[in-house]
């Protein structure tokens, strides 16, 4: 287990089908169902991301952009490599806290 910062997202409640069939196609349906997704949240643990639908998801692409991305790269890194991870549990928290 790695201490990483997952990202996850709650089921979102979205329109009926009925609903949906009322508005016009395209970008006014596709608003529709936008408005209705819940925002993602992390957690050091794996957690479902209801929009991927993954069981779990860390994002680590983009580490000039994000904070998380560059804690996750170190963490992945120093686990690849068998070194001692530099996060522990309490210190990814804290971290993704902010």
């Amino acid at each position: 287990n790695i201490p990483l910062p997952y990202r996850g997202q709650t089921k979102p409640e979205l329109p009926s089908e009925e609903v949906l069939r009322e508005l016009p196609p395209g970008p006014p349906r596709q608003m529709a169902q936008l408005k209705c997704m819940t925002p993602s949240y992390m957690k050091t643990t794996p957690i479902h991301h209801s929009s991927l639908g993954l069981p779990s998801y860390v994002q680590v692409t983009s580490p000039i952009r994000r904070y998380a991305d560059v804690l996750a790269h170190h963490q992945l890194k120093a686990f690849l490599h068998d070194r001692p991870l530099p996060f522990t549990d309490a210190e990814m928290k804290e971290a993704i806290a902010r």
